[in-house]
């Protein structure tokens, strides 16, 4: 007896901690980080994410961000302006139409697997986006779905919410991750409400968490995010880069013939990606930033990696520069 109501007791702690969104732009540019969290690869949070989440804590823990509405709804009011729900540290995101965003969130056991129960239950993951500028927080019916992963409905798959490929490591905060492309036709300089929306047991027993998302032309540390466990899912974005890959190619020749001295550490305007990859390639560097929009870095720890990953990083750097220019 006493051994069932123990049983019972770890049973009922499981099922109470259920998950949230931890970071709303998560950078994975190497397959270990969808595996593991990186704290340093955050780059947005949710709203009020500095209040009721856990800023400088251990991922997963459990701390009240989570939010069972029953639907797509936001737990805390709209912020006025925006960004009284951010801070410097936990910032509010920044997106670019087309551009790859990942998110990451806890499994906090319920990932349906050989090393857990393999019945737990998913149906399903949506990302919803607001119209432009909202001024309160929005409903449901005035949503529009931006990406749609669809429920497990087996054990050991580890897709769609339970895409978390370290799980039978630690059940409770393993590292789950998804992806979505932001839509093409959203307004440059306005902001949007995005909500994560997972539901449980029930396409009704909704978990949600929203924040919100400028749109524009994104900083040298807002790149799009180049994911090894998502795809795409929009169209035009996957036209667009196959319109702009041939002249981004043509315009980094052109480039490369020309003299560059490795001393060279600036450029202008929407140039300075662009110079980023030639200046850095020719010290045969695998990674370089720009700073500012100005000033180039390239990243010394990889100063003598010349092999052949270094020339793929500098490729999808030339076709990331091609999509935000």
């Amino acid at each position: 007896m006493n051994r069932s109501i123990a049983l019972m007791a770890v049973f009922i702690g499981t099922v109470l901690a259920h998950s949230w969104i931890a970071c709303a732009d998560y950078r994975i540019t190497q397959p270990s980080d969808a595996e593991v969290y990186v704290p340093g690869n955050c780059k947005a949070y949710g709203r009020n994410w500095k209040n009721l989440g856990s800023p400088g804590g251990i991922f997963g823990l459990d701390n009240g961000y989570d939010y069972d509405n029953n639907g797509p709804n936001c737990r805390d009011s709209l912020p006025s302006p925006y960004s009284n729900g951010y801070s410097a540290t936990w910032p509010m995101a920044q997106y670019s139409p087309g551009q790859n965003v990942c998110m990451a969130w806890p499994a906090k056991n319920h990932v349906a697997a050989s090393c857990n129960n393999p019945y737990i239950p998913d149906n399903g993951l949506n990302i919803w986006i607001s119209e432009a500028n909202p001024t309160s927080n929005p409903t449901p019916s005035s949503l529009t779905l931006v990406k749609s992963f669809p429920k497990n409905t087996a054990s050991n798959q580890y897709a769609g919410f339970q895409n978390c490929p370290k799980f039978c490591e630690n059940q409770d905060k393993a590292t789950c991750t998804g992806c979505f492309t932001v839509p093409t036709n959203l307004k440059t300089g306005s902001v949007y409400t995005f909500v994560w929306a997972w539901a449980f047991n029930g396409p009704n027993q909704i978990y949600s968490n929203c924040w919100e998302a400028a749109i524009g032309q994104v900083d040298t540390n807002n790149l799009p995010t180049q994911s090894p466990t998502s795809q795409p899912t929009q169209q035009t974005s996957q036209q667009t880069s196959q319109q702009t890959s041939q002249q981004t190619s043509q315009q980094t020749s052109q480039q490369t013939s020309q003299p560059t001295s490795q001393q060279q550490t600036s450029a202008s305007g929407s140039d300075c990606l662009s110079q980023c990859v030639t200046v850095c390639g020719t010290r045969g560097v695998a990674v370089c930033s720009c700073t500012n929009g100005l000033n180039i870095e390239c990243n010394k720890e990889n100063a003598e990696a010349a092999s052949s990953s270094s020339v793929l990083a500098i490729s999808a750097i030339a076709m990331a520069s091609a999509i935000l220019f």
